[in-house]
């Protein structure tokens, strides 16, 4: 069976990690406005805090330093004993991908 499986907030705990460096990036605390999937609206950030954020994240090459989620992984090895083909899917740019690329090799 062919099983596909997200990789952010599914098998990566991408929200945590993104979180920690917007909070370094503006060096202050951000709490969560609402559930917004949309970052911005989420922490009530403008747009310029938004797009420095982003920066500091893919400059920092972040996307390989997300960690997995123990349950994610633990259901992934489980299909792959299985003989599943698991893919992972994510929607990030072709230099994202790489970094997230060596975080699946991980």
């Amino acid at each position: 069976m062919r099983i596909a499986i997200d990789a952010d907030q599914v098998l990566f705990d991408f929200l945590a990690t993104w979180h920690t460096v917007a909070e370094n990036t503006l060096n202050r605390e951000l709490v969560e406005k609402n559930h917004s999937y949309h970052l911005m609206a989420r922490y009530g950030l403008s747009m310029a805090e938004y797009h420095r954020c982003w920066a500091m994240f893919n400059r920092w090459d972040v996307w390989k330093d997300c960690p997995v989620i123990p349950d994610a992984l633990e259901a992934v090895n489980v299909w792959l004993e299985a003989d599943h083909e698991v893919f992972v899917i994510s929607a990030v740019d072709v230099e994202a991908r790489k970094a997230r690329q060596r975080a699946l090799d991980n």
